[in-house]
């Protein structure tokens, strides 16, 4: 039962597998139930570290320049990390952070300069050096800013 759970958190499905690792905590069953406990209470630390893990990646991203890519693993955490008590106190943190005023800026940079860098990776050789120094110029208080004004030296 425990390596099935470790399989849904290999998976990121953390909701699913924190269910089955509390009921094996709860009421260990088998030939040796405390060995299964404690097996069951290392899965669950293990799961948490890792949902932890994600959410902190959110929050770097956030602050980073990637405010698009951190409101998706948000969204996609709010699902998967459901009833895990410490990691929902650390998303409803992240999602203030994602809300808040000077964030909209961010996503609106990101926005652009995700476009942006589609085009570029498709024609590498085009002209996108002005096209990058023109979201640096709109969006300069911006970590996303950082980055177009990155790519902005290696275009032409």
């Amino acid at each position: 039962p425990v390596a099935k759970a470790m399989v849904d958190v290999r998976k990121g499905d953390y909701a699913k597998a924190n269910a089955v690792l509390n009921k094996l905590i709860a009421k260990p069953g088998g030939p040796d139930p405390a060995s299964l406990q404690t097996a069951a209470q290392s899965a669950q630390g293990q799961l948490m570290a890792r949902a932890e893990g994600e959410v902190k990646r959110a929050v770097w991203m956030a602050k980073n320049g990637y405010p698009v890519a951190a409101m998706d693993l948000h969204k996609s955490m709010a699902k998967r990390a459901k009833g895990l008590p410490g990691v929902q106190d650390q998303l409803k943190e992240l999602s203030e952070l994602l809300t808040s005023d000077e964030m909209k800026a961010e996503v609106a940079a990101a926005k652009e300069l995700n476009k942006l860098e589609v085009k570029f990776y498709e024609d590498y050789k085009g002209k996108f050096q002005k096209k990058f120094q023109k979201i640096v110029e709109k969006f300069g208080h911006t970590a996303v800013a950082n980055r177009a004004s990155y790519w902005a030296q290696f275009a032409k």
